[in-house]
């Protein structure tokens, strides 16, 4: 598809469940009534690096399962209330998107999330190129994990026995 405008999407059908855009060579700013799509269950807009603009915060009660907004210029204004909006979201894919541009904090330089209690099982996180220099702790609790991609980290030092307890064969 040669370069295409997101407004050519305007007109989907209210019964569509799955859209794929990915590298559509999509341009633009995102139209945010494009999405009012309430069976929308799988959402990919990845690989379209030259599409920007904001997510549209009225389709997030849609039964959502799967969004990927990986490297595009799509920006998600108001994260805690995408996730207590988007209930059924089982994969969320934010990676090439700085987050810097989806929490609007230009100067952060340190992120916590412990004691969160993060419910539901992850049996995949991928955590490459974050920048970390040592195994992150909470992985200890994450039980049903059977999949781990912290490659591209500068992570030094000897595997934590936790980690190799961990009694998945799987995990990478």
């Amino acid at each position: 598809m040669s370069s295409t405008s997101p407004h050519s999407f305007m007109n989907l059908s209210t019964s569509l469940t799955s859209l794929d855009l990915s590298l559509s060579r999509l341009q633009g700013k995102f139209p945010k009534n494009v999405l009012n799509l309430p069976n929308l269950q799988r959402l990919d807009l990845s690989q379209n690096i030259n599409l920007n603009g904001s997510f549209p915060q009225y389709n997030w009660s849609s039964p959502l399962r799967v969004l990927n907004l990986s490297s595009s210029g799509i920006v998600i204004d108001n994260i805690p209330y995408l996730c207590r909006k988007l209930k059924y979201l089982h994969a969320l894919s934010l990676s090439y998107i700085p987050w810097s541009s989806i929490l609007n904090l230009q100067k952060l330089t340190y992120l916590d999330l412990s004691k969160n209690n993060f419910i539901g099982q992850i049996p995949k996180l991928y955590m490459s190129s974050c920048g970390m220099n040592e195994f992150p702790y909470f992985l200890k609790s994450l039980k049903n994990l059977e999949h781990l991609d912290l490659s591209n980290n500068q992570i030094e030092g000897s595997v934590p026995q936790w980690l190799w307890n961990m009694g998945k064969d799987s995990l990478l």
